[in-house]
């Protein structure tokens, strides 16, 4: 009775019916695209945090005037680094904290090579009174060999500036391994399995009488892996062979421990000038490094945190998980407000009916239960709607929120900065990428449309049917 009641009505008055249709359509579609936008952009965000994660660094105070000795080699006098460095045994200690899920270590190694280098400052130098011709010819071939223990956690992979276009990158267990640059690859016509020999010249690190005077064992490597460069680094007059990314070699830690000890002599133990530590959740991080200052009190190393890159990353998508929050919030609030004054001006419209509809014995919450259904049969035909035409609108917000959240064509992805005293530039990440939201409509989501559109309009029509329904039968009639 009561269903054929709530038919009946919504056939009489068919514009009403259909504005509520169009209300209850816009509230599913922003509670749908709402949550499949937040849904999207969170699964993205754990997937660049799993990636690309948060860390922080571990390093010796070398900017600490304090700590630096004195010294005289044979005509030159030098200064020595003699503060603490980082061990396997500090490493050790990190390592133990909670959260710290994995470490990353990367040494930069000067060494030299027969390989055609991009040209940089050396490439047009002359001889002169500070310089002599050898010594110009040994800084041309001159680049920076990086040693590291796993090549996909080396910052600059980590951050999307460089990337494996062939082969693989270094691994833990690998010997005697490198990649190159493409660059490199292509000017000295190498690929994957061909070798390539890097030495360690006296020039390149001091004045002496012979530059090309070869210290300890020249390293062999073999070439498992090209890389990408992601983004375009300007040519300079003042940036030497060594400092362009295009240069760059990586090579396993086994072969960097060689070259070290090449200078330093077999005595060259494993310690580090910086360590970087990767954490589970950057939002433990402060927290985390917290842990470590108390483990490392005692030392004087510092510690710095290292979540740029992962902020300006991430930042596009946090900002469309806010909108959608936002969006949700108000589809679910907004709507529902909407929704609940409308129906008390239509309720209360229908006043005399609801007067007959007491006096003939018809009980008031029988009355609520016809305008609840009312209500769901309206909802029931816009929820199949949304559901209908869900992955086309879906699709559409989708779109539209990576084109809103594209980095403007005038910023810089990357930046590139030269630390003094610094043989090796530091790459930052300084711009967002392109943002690409992988979106499903899963049954739960349609699931819980429906609970939420279905409670909403019950709740709205039930607050307000309240107030009418308790006024007496006669007080409703005299009502027009």
């Amino acid at each position: 009775m009561m269903l054929s009641r709530a038919i009946l009505y919504l056939r009489r008055k068919k514009s009403r019916s259909f504005l509520l249709l169009i209300l209850i359509l816009i509230m599913c579609n922003m509670v749908l695209t709402g949550s499949v936008l937040k849904k999207s952009a969170d699964s993205q965000m754990q997937i660049i945090r799993q990636n690309l994660g948060s860390s922080f660094l571990v390093s010796a105070d070398t900017k600490n005037e304090s700590l630096y000795e004195e010294r005289t080699d044979k005509e030159y006098s030098y200064k020595a680094f003699v503060g603490e460095t980082v061990t396997p045994e500090t490493i050790e200690k990190v390592k133990s904290i909670n959260g710290v899920v994995d470490y990353v270590i990367d040494e930069e190694n000067l060494v030299w090579t027969n390989l055609k280098l991009r040209p940089g400052l050396y490439a047009d130098s002359s001889e002169s009174a500070y310089t002599t011709l050898e010594q110009i010819e040994n800084f041309r071939q001159t680049t920076l060999a990086i040693s590291c223990r796993e090549g996909e956690l080396n910052a600059n992979f980590r951050i999307g500036a460089f990337s494996i276009s062939e082969g693989k990158n270094i691994e833990e267990d690998d010997r005697e391994v490198a990649i190159i640059s493409e660059y490199v690859a292509k000017n000295n016509h190498l690929s994957v399995g061909d070798t390539i020999k890097l030495e360690t010249r006296r020039g390149i690190f001091e004045p002496c009488d012979d530059p090309t005077e070869l210290l300890g064992i020249p390293v062999e490597v073999k070439i498992i892996g090209i890389f990408s460069i992601n983004f375009e680094q300007e040519s300079s007059v003042y940036t030497p062979e060594s400092e362009y990314a295009d240069n760059f070699i990586f090579i396993d830690a086994n072969c960097g421990l060689q070259l070290k000890r090449n200078i330093s002599g077999e005595q060259a133990k494993e310690q580090y000038g910086k360590v970087t530590f990767l954490v589970d959740n950057p939002e433990n991080l402060i927290n985390i490094m917290e842990e470590v200052d108390e483990v490392l009190s005692d030392s004087n190393l510092v510690l710095e945190q290292d979540d740029l890159s992962y902020g300006n990353t991430i930042r596009p998508l946090k900002n469309i998980s806010l909108f959608a929050t936002v969006q949700l919030i108000c589809g679910v609030l907004g709507c529902a407000f909407i929704l609940y004054l409308v129906l008390t001006l239509w309720v209360k419209g229908r006043s005399r009916e609801i007067g007959v509809l007491l006096s003939i014995g018809e009980k008031r919450q029988n009355i609520i239960v016809q305008f609840i259904l009312e209500c769901l049969i309206v909802s029931s035909i816009s929820i199949g709607i949304t559901l209908v035409s869900s992955s086309v609108v879906t699709q559409n917000i989708c779109n539209m929120a990576e084109k809103i959240s594209e980095p403007r064509t005038s910023e810089e992805t990357y930046s590139i900065e030269f630390g003094y005293g610094e043989t090796m530039p530091t790459i930052s990440k300084v711009s967002s990428t392109d943002v690409k939201l992988e979106y499903t409509n899963s049954a739960l989501d349609m699931l819980m449309l429906i609970i939420t559109i279905y409670v909403i309009c019950s709740i709205s029509v039930f607050l307000a049917s309240l107030r009418i329904l308790k006024m007496s039968p006669k007080l409703l009639l005299q009502t027009l």
